[in-house]
């Protein structure tokens, strides 16, 4: 997959661009209609434009390496909702939510009130507390990549994170059962285990999704 703007100057011009194949190529993909290499088949074929399918890909490359263009790879076509969560490189942002859950619950019931034990269960506690809530509602509200970096992510996982436990732990206050280990598990591990859901049923919609590709 080819994304524009592209890192650098987002004001940059493909007329800036070296050469006429990279000029041709770089408008092609500011028009918003080349999602694929192989789109650009297309457009040279509608442009007439004499240059071969390994010329194409060599010419894309070069693009790539200067920083002009970003490549991205192809999601594969998932024939159902089972076959994408078995495709970790794609789900594992819901895996890794139901596994900082499983965590979570193991060592607040598995492990001894004793230290060495104590200590690891607040560390592995407090680890989740800080940042699975949050990361979770990130990975809600910005499924794909592109829309947030890394560090952004990390940053809003942690804040959020801090807004996700006060609130449930201010609900908990007024309600009848009150403030208890086991109301503060349910309540954090089953919000997680929500947005892990409408994480991956997101995810799996956004690449089931057709591309727009050229008419």
């Amino acid at each position: 997959m080819i994304q524009w703007p592209l890192t650098g100057n987002s004001s940059e011009r493909p007329d800036e661009a070296e050469g006429r194949d990279e000029e041709w190529i770089l408008r092609a993909i500011s028009s918003g209609n080349v999602r694929r290499v192989r789109d650009l088949l297309l457009v040279g074929e509608t442009e007439k434009k004499e240059l071969s399918p390994e010329e194409l890909a060599d010419s894309v490359k070069s693009l790539s390496e200067k920083g002009k263009i970003k490549l991205r790879a192809v999601p594969p076509s998932f024939d159902n909702f089972t076959r994408f969560l078995l495709a970790s490189s794609w789900s594992w942002a819901f895996w890794l939510l139901v596994g900082s859950t499983l965590l979570m619950v193991a060592t607040v019931y598995g492990l001894p009130e004793a230290m060495p034990w104590l200590g690891i269960r607040w560390l592995a506690t407090g680890a989740f507390l800080l940042f699975a809530p949050g990361f979770g509602l990130v990975q809600v509200l910005f499924v794909s990549e592109s829309e947030l970096g890394v560090i952004e992510r990390i940053t809003f996982s942690v804040g959020l994170s801090l807004v996700l436990v006060s609130g449930v732990g201010l609900l908990l206050v007024f309600s009848p059962s009150g403030i208890r280990l086991d109301n503060i598990v349910l309540s954090l591990g089953g919000l997680n285990l929500f947005f892990a859901l409408v994480y991956a049923s997101k995810q799996y919609s956004h690449l089931r999704r057709p591309r727009k590709i050229l008419s």
